[in-house]
């Protein structure tokens, strides 16, 4: 945003002039009318705006972005530096009390897997006696182990890996699927800002860029269409 622009509206607006007044000012003192509407937009909108804002820092604060910079950044193309500080002291508060939050929940969990232990340890170590002293059996587990892995990679369905009974070898087969998983979404949320960033440039509307996930590409379209 144009600190200069923003500064001539807001102090028409205060002198009592009208948008349609000061829009014909500007667009006859040879500024584009895209680069007008969206000046205008910024400031007879501002609860709109503050909301994209608002969620713009939520995502980076739960990303764990540099909130140094970022807050730089929002300062550069126009937000008001008091409204980026609030919004970002507010995310940092809540993602700290919800930390806390899954803090709790773990020690809670660790409790009853303490208890759960009491009772199921002994059992278990039983049952792992009987089967050292039953080789078949052993091979007839490891055997339905190995089927079970097979099974859920060829069909691609996680549920197989909980039917595993061999420790190291669940934990193989659920890492396959989290790593799986996880570059399916990496690929779907670079796609979409891709997408996004094509749509802001053939617009050329640089609200668009507050909609992509991705940081870098939001400030390479941002940096494009400022200009």
């Amino acid at each position: 945003m144009d600190e200069r622009l923003i500064g001539f509206i807001r102090r028409s607006l205060e002198s009592g002039h009208g948008i349609n007044r000061i829009r014909k000012a500007l667009l006859d003192a040879g500024h584009d009318i895209k680069i007008v509407e969206e000046h205008i937009s910024h400031i007879s909108n501002p609860k709109q705006n503050h909301e994209k804002l608002r969620i713009f820092i939520k995502k980076h604060v739960e990303r764990g972005s540099d909130m140094e910079k970022i807050k730089q950044d929002l300062v550069n193309v126009g937000h008001d530096i008091k409204i980026v500080e609030e919004y970002i002291s507010h995310e940092l508060k809540v993602k700290k009390n919800r930390k806390y939050a899954v803090l709790f929940l773990v020690a809670a969990l660790a409790v009853l897997v303490v208890i759960a232990g009491i009772y199921y340890f002994p059992a278990s170590a039983k049952k792992t006696k009987i089967v050292a002293n039953n080789p078949e059996e052993a091979v007839a587990r490891n055997q339905k182990d190995i089927e079970n892995f097979n099974k859920a990679l060829l069909s691609n369905d996680p549920s197989f890996c909980d039917a595993i009974l061999d420790i190291s070898l669940k934990s193989e087969c659920q890492k396959k699927f989290f790593h799986n998983a996880s570059n399916g979404i990496q690929e779907i949320n670079i796609s979409a800002s891709k997408e996004l960033l094509n749509k802001a440039l053939i617009q050329h509307n640089i609200s668009i860029c507050a909609e992509i996930n991705d940081y870098d590409v939001q400030l390479q379209c941002e940096k494009i269409l400022k200009v």
